[in-house]
């Protein structure tokens, strides 16, 4: 059945506003206005305290009643090579698969699924998704660097019907803004090289010509890799321009480029990782190409707080893997949201409430013979998605409560076709996804002095991708799969202890249900349960404030969580899955960090992870690899040295202790042996490795 909105939801993907919020006279909305700190220039920013997670409401959103962490960079030393493992340390339960291609990322959370190119965490660059596609093929081959991020926002309860219903949490990467004061013009250049050849060169302008704001960023990478056969270099560039066009209305045009290329090793059976984890391998190769372009209007007035958004999106992903596959992807979006202040009966309310209109063209095809061959496999893919969503925050003195709704509506289509080459016999498959689901949820917060106590109740759904509805070798996919639901609910308490300590404990439950499953090849059944629970903890302290010694020369922070898990598949109809632990679900993951700084001259960080051993997948078993991944302690260590208001040395150590390690392992319970299959098997950690570097800014 095809939707009768899909020709309305083409036409819809343009710009439009409410006349209703064209009112003067009142600030713009901070909320992308964070604090912009170079040496050069002070900005007026919204002043926001993330210890513990986000506000209430920020800009045209409500978090009340979420479990959410904020990262904060500006608080942090230059983080090099886009290290996640340590960027993102502070985020209890956050997986962090490694891999050694530069833009794929691979995350996972309290077990949903396996982190392959994070298909199952939402991931955005300033609340505009950078997946391949919502739906159709959620992966993720773009990762910005880590030198223009503000700060990074986790938002658990799946998406919290913000951002989308999907299951698992979501990952906002939020960029530096313009400077917002008129005159200023300034820029740096960041170099640094290290093991293993590494060269990176960060290079930025900013300023502001009579209220026209821009930032703007190149970068340059390239390593031989931690391994033989995985050199890699990135190429990338990112704009940032404001233009306000009143005190209360104003433009943010964006724009990414990325490319990078990426020799992939040969993945590795245990022998082969216990003889040489850095043999000669043979390789393959990936090549990703991604530009993003998007306009937001964004207009603020006392009662009301409006954003609208359009972007769109180009991404070329071509592997040669004995054959060259290519996969093209065209995005086009509108999203829509507004925050309204309202009260009834003498109680206040926040409003929040808007739409997504989201449309992508796709084709995959295949070439045997790295290329040199006439294509004998093809698909042609489109989403058709749109959304309703609604949230409103009802303020009754020391107790809030915020019922939530939102209407999806998608459509998926995919049509395959393959050719037998040998007797130029093809054979074809199409079929289409389609469906209105509705969604609620329910959060709400207590506040008893500076503790807050939260609660939180989702619903969520992952619709079945597009090779589930028609798989690339042009075969006919049985069981026509439905839809995965999901709830997960989330209790717990933050605040601080004293003025020196803060924290953030919570107990969580979930039920992934009608997970599809591949019964047999291209046979698909929604026949999967997973339930799981557990408890998160996270800290953060001032030392200094805790002995007293607090003199505004020295500071000493540290922080600590820890998250504990117990997933279980608990109904299956593949052999020998019930009962199982899902792969990449760790029993205990557990984080910390120390981070020193003095006068605002040199600051410097000393962090740590434990993942516990953990099985890689559903099915709790390897073929010519362990059944679990070790357990493993890795601690990384980076300082700053600002020299003067221009100069800046920046160094680090990754691995301090050379822990020997691996956190990804791919496809080995496919029946096959992994050795001869270069795609199957270990994926070995980098060994001890660092780097040092210089800043010059102007």
């Amino acid at each position: 059945m095809h939707l009768k909105w899909k020709s309305a939801l083409l036409a819809a993907l343009l710009p439009f506003y409410s006349p209703l919020l064209g009112a003067e006279g009142v600030q713009v909305n901070n909320e992308l206005d964070p604090p912009y700190e170079l040496p050069e220039y002070e900005t007026k920013a919204l002043e926001v305290d993330y210890d513990m997670g986000l506000p209430d409401t920020l800009g045209a959103k409500i978090y009340q009643g979420k479990k959410t962490t904020v990262v904060d960079f500006s608080e942090k030393p230059e983080i090099a090579n886009n290290n996640y493992r340590q960027a993102l340390n502070e985020i209890p339960g956050l997986l962090v698969s490694e891999v050694r291609n530069p833009s794929i990322v691979n995350f996972t959370y309290r077990g949903f699924g396996e982190p392959h190119e994070s298909q199952n965490v939402l991931t955005l660059k300033d609340g505009i998704p950078i997946t391949s596609d919502l739906f159709g093929y959620p992966t993720t081959y773009f990762t910005p660097n880590l030198e223009s991020i503000e700060r990074v926002e986790f938002i658990r309860g799946g998406s919290s019907l913000l951002y989308g219903p999907q299951p698992g949490p979501v990952i906002n990467y939020v960029t530096k803004l313009p400077p917002t004061e008129e005159g200023v013009f300034g820029g740096r250049t960041l170099n640094l090289g290290g093991s293993d050849s590494l060269f990176s060169s960060y290079n930025q302008l900013y300023g502001n010509h009579n209220g026209f704001g821009y930032n703007v960023d190149f970068h340059y990478r390239y390593s031989d890799g931690a391994s033989r056969n995985s050199a890699y270099e990135v190429y990338s560039s990112a704009g940032t321009f404001v233009l306000p066009q009143s005190e209360s209305d104003r433009w943010v045009i964006s724009y990414d480029a990325w490319y990078t290329e990426s020799e992939e090793a040969e993945l590795l059976s245990d022998r082969q990782y216990r003889e040489d984890r850095d043999q000669d391998a043979s390789r393959n190769e990936i090549e990703i190409e991604r530009y993003t372009l998007s306009a937001t209007k964004e207009i603020s007035r006392e009662d009301i707080t409006y954003t609208g958004r359009n972007w769109f999106s180009y991404q070329d992903r071509t592997s040669y893997r004995d054959s060259e596959q290519k996969r093209l992807f065209r995005t086009f979006a509108h999203e829509s949201r507004a925050l309204l202040n309202w009260e009834a009966h003498g109680i206040t309310n926040d409003l929040a409430a808007g739409f997504l209109l989201y449309y992508t063209d796709s084709s995959w095809s295949r070439r045997p013979n790295n290329g040199a061959g006439p294509t004998d496999r093809r698909s042609d893919r489109n989403t058709y998605y749109g959304s309703l969503f609604a949230e409103n925050k009802i303020n009754l003195g020391n107790l809030t409560i915020a019922p939530a709704a939102r209407i999806e509506f998608i459509e998926l289509e995919s049509d395959s076709t393959g050719t037998d080459l040998d007797t130029d016999m093809t054979s074809s498959f199409d079929d289409t996804y389609s469906e209105v689901v509705p969604l609620l949820g329910l959060s709400t917060t207590y506040d008893i002095d500076a503790t807050q106590i939260y609660a939180s109740i989702f619903q969520g759904y992952q619709a079945p991708n597009w090779d589930q509805i028609a798989p690339t070798n042009g075969t006919t996919v049985t069981g026509s799969p439905d839809a995965t639901t999901s709830y997960e609910v989330e209790l717990g308490v933050k605040g601080p202890i004293s003025n020196w300590l803060n924290y953030d404990a919570s107990l969580f439950y979930g039920l992934i249900d009608d997970k599809i499953e591949e019964i047999d090849d291209d046979v698909y059944r929604n026949s999967g349960t997973v339930e799981f629970y557990g408890a998160e903890f996270a800290m953060n302290a001032d030392l200094l404030k805790l002995a007293q010694v607090d003199d505004g020369t020295h500071s000493l922070t540290m922080h600590a969580n820890v998250a504990l898990l117990d997933a279980e598949i608990t109904d299956s109809d593949v052999d020998g899955l019930e009962d199982n632990t899902p792969g990449y679900a760790p029993d205990v993951i557990a984080k910390w960090g120390l981070t020193y700084g003095f006068k605002d001259r040199i600051r410097t960080s000393l962090t740590g992870i434990y993942y516990d051993e953990h099985f890689h997948n559903d099915a709790n078993y390897g073929i010519d690899v362990p059944d679990k991944i070790p357990s493993y302690v890795v601690f990384d260590w980076n300082v700053e040295w600002q020299f003067n208001n221009t100069i800046k040395f920046i160094a680090g150590i990754n691995n301090l202790l050379d822990e020997d390690y691996y956190s990804r392992v791919r496809r080995v319970d496919t029946g096959s042996a992994v050795e001869g299959d270069p795609r199957r098997g270990i994926e070995p950690a980098p060994e001890r490795n660092f780097y040092v570097g210089a800043e010059l800014a102007f």
